[in-house]
């Protein structure tokens, strides 16, 4: 209930309160006096709840820009976290003019624009990655059934070689895609 719905008109067109005062009961004049008592500690409540109700707006305000500032910090050092994460994709691309088909990966992170990168041909991506490939005798077969998804498999699983690479590549960038110098050669050469 609002404070101004209790609050009592009496007689405005009546303006002499000791006449009226007068014409009052002892115990209705007690009773008046009580409830201007309790509705005056009603608005001084209703004010003090509107000016805290206005603070936890004003702090909402605040943590808002503080979550979108830390957001934006965490840009800079995201890539120092455990939980630093991308994908890959192999996808086809064929050459309008020459109708050769070629393959590019695709590494992907949230909020940043993905990197593409010509692998070449299929010939050249499986003997680049034979060589990477060459003491694992299981990972030459699966490459040379099935290039495609096995290169996908081991682009996004977290305990590959091939991953572990790319990751080591990535992070000497500071996990940014965009301006990162990224070609067959390096993705299949052993970073130390």
């Amino acid at each position: 209930m609002k404070s101004d719905e209790l609050r009592l008109e009496f007689f405005k067109e009546n303006k002499n309160w000791k006449k009226f005062k007068s014409s009052m009961k002892a115990s209705e004049f007690s009773a008046l006096q009580s409830h201007q008592s309790y509705f005056g500690h009603l608005k001084r409540e209703e004010n003090k709840l509107s000016k805290k109700l206005s603070e936890v707006e004003d702090i909402k305000k605040k943590m808002k820009s503080y979550e979108k500032k830390l957001t934006q910090k965490r840009k800079d050092f995201d890539f120092l976290l455990s939980d630093f994460t991308f994908t890959c994709s192999l996808t086809k691309w064929v050459h309008n003019t020459s109708e050769r088909v070629y393959y590019l990966l695709q590494i992907s992170r949230s909020r940043q624009k993905r990197k593409r990168v010509m692998l070449g041909s299929k010939e050249q991506i499986i003997e680049s990655a034979s060589k990477f490939y060459k003491r694992d005798k299981e990972a030459s077969e699966k490459l040379k059934k099935n290039f495609k998804n096995f290169l996908t498999l081991e682009f996004n699983k977290r305990d590959s070689k091939l991953r572990e690479n790319l990751l080591r590549i990535v992070l000497k960038n500071r996990g940014k895609l965009d301006t990162m110098k990224l070609n067959r050669d390096m993705i299949f050469t052993k970073v130390k």
